[in-house]
């Protein structure tokens, strides 16, 4: 079974993408099953066989000790059937957030012959200078398992897998990516695997940007997955612990070659979410995770961004008061006069059935694939002596903003904008030319209980 899911955000015996792809077993490595007869149809019955002249063979899960020559002259299994998984592919990382035009500033006469209040000359108070809000770090329903990623064989795969990276980049003229190290990937690839799922969602309810900023990651998140083996279920419908049936389980260094290859150019079914995830000219790091046992793999690709990192995860209050610091790493990067922020509710576990359901996520909006906007839009104050004139429900104008050439911070009160429990993502966007936000910098979440 093999899929794929890419985020921007096929499973029963098969091989699955998602743009946006569980724990690895690293003392166990798969190993690819004896061929079966090219002549023998596949799902032939099993003919009466003379005992005295057979030998009976159980074929377990592991059939690296039979050689296919073995199995070539062996007349039980030359008439075994043989299961092979099939390939789907989902769509990568959630949709990118809906675009939103900048309000302009109106210049106004002095604010005494105006009704419509205007900044004060005063200077502006920096987010700093108040000590910011305590948050609570995204809940999560199980305990986040310790990464078993040491061992020698889970090192060469992600080798393989960022060497497959880099190398479709450079073909198509977009600069490498360096591994990252943020853990996100590896623990969604072990959920998955230890879950017997297969989606963007995590078997609690999380989606990736929420774990993302939870395990220490400082900027944005791209995810693709990909899955290739069998299910439980899958396994269990097509009897493959019979001794006479042969199920093909894919070997971890071939299924990383496969999904990267499918992604590449075999992704029209997800409109080819992946690859342009994987050829994402703005980022910076790849974190890589990959999980096996003797029924599948499970592949995940976190594309993440690093011309700025936050100093530490967005902060709420109780109150509705936002607030957030950032460096920038990278010369001439100017943010952009909007902070957006979307709303998800608080997560809740979901069954693997709920999960494979739906084949991307969104930025915000809950357990849906329908992508709404953000609840909130954080102005930068306009100059002293001008004002908002078309500001919506939605917008508020920052009561601080600090930007040079290597920091930026700003503090906001949202109030009854931010005040609902569940998970608010403060989303940054690089300023450019036109009024239309077209390259976020940042996604970072934050909990309000």
């Amino acid at each position: 079974m093999r899929g794929l899911l890419w985020g921007v955000v096929a499973l029963a015996g098969l091989s699955s993408l998602v743009g946006c792809r569980a724990t690895p077993q690293p003392n166990i490595e798969a190993t690819v099953p004896a061929a079966v007869p090219a002549a023998l149809p596949r799902e032939t019955a099993i003919p009466e066989i003379d005992a005295e002249a057979t030998v009976a063979v159980r074929v377990r899960r592991t059939v690296e000790a039979i050689s296919a020559q073995t199995l070539a002259n062996s007349p039980v299994l030359g008439n075994a059937e043989t299961s092979v998984p099939t390939t789907t592919s989902l769509p990568t990382p959630a949709p990118t957030p809906t675009f939103t035009s900048m309000p302009k500033a109106t210049s106004t006469p002095p604010p005494t012959f105006t009704p419509v209040p205007t900044t004060t000359s005063s200077p502006l108070p920096i987010a700093t200078s108040t000590p910011p809000p305590t948050s609570t770090q995204i809940s999560t329903s199980t305990p986040i398992p310790t990464v078993a990623a040491t061992s020698e064989r889970l090192f060469e795969l992600r080798r393989l897998a960022l060497d497959l990276i880099n190398q479709d980049r450079a073909d198509h003229g977009v600069p490498p990516v360096a591994l990252g190290s943020n853990i996100a990937a590896q623990l969604h690839a072990e959920d998955m695997l230890e879950q017997d799922y297969f989606g963007h969602w995590w078997s609690d309810g999380r989606k990736p940007y929420m774990v993302y900023t939870e395990t220490g990651g400082r900027s944005y998140v791209k995810e693709n997955v990909s899955f290739g083996g069998w299910t439980d279920k899958r396994w269990d419908e097509k009897n493959c612990d019979s001794y006479l049936v042969v199920c093909e389980v894919p070997e971890p260094g071939e299924e990383v070659e496969r999904a990267e290859h499918d992604m590449m150019y075999d992704d029209a079914d997800s409109n080819w979410g992946h690859r342009d995830n994987i050829l994402g000219g703005t980022h910076r790091f790849v974190n890589i995770g990959i999980a096996w046992n003797d029924r599948r793999t499970v592949f995940v690709q976190h594309f993440e961004g690093g011309d700025v990192a936050a100093n530490s995860p967005p902060q709420i209050g109780a109150d509705g008061t936002l607030s957030l610091e950032l460096t920038k790493l990278a010369d001439g990067v100017d943010i952009a006069g909007v902070i957006s922020v979307y709303y998800d509710p608080l997560p809740s576990r979901k069954s693997p059935a709920q999960i494979e359901a739906l084949r991307s996520y969104c930025l915000g909006g809950g357990f849906t694939t329908v992508c709404d906007g953000p609840i909130a839009r954080v102005l930068k104050p306009p100059p002293p002596g001008s004002f908002y004139s078309d500001l919506g429900p939605d917008a508020v104008v920052a009561e601080a903003w600090s930007e040079n050439s290597t920091d930026f911070s700003f503090l906001a009160e949202l109030g009854s904008l931010a005040t609902e429990p569940g998970v608010y993502t403060v989303v940054v966007w690089r300023a450019s030319a036109g009024p239309r936000l077209t390259e976020s910098i940042l996604q970072l979440s934050a909990i309000q209980q």
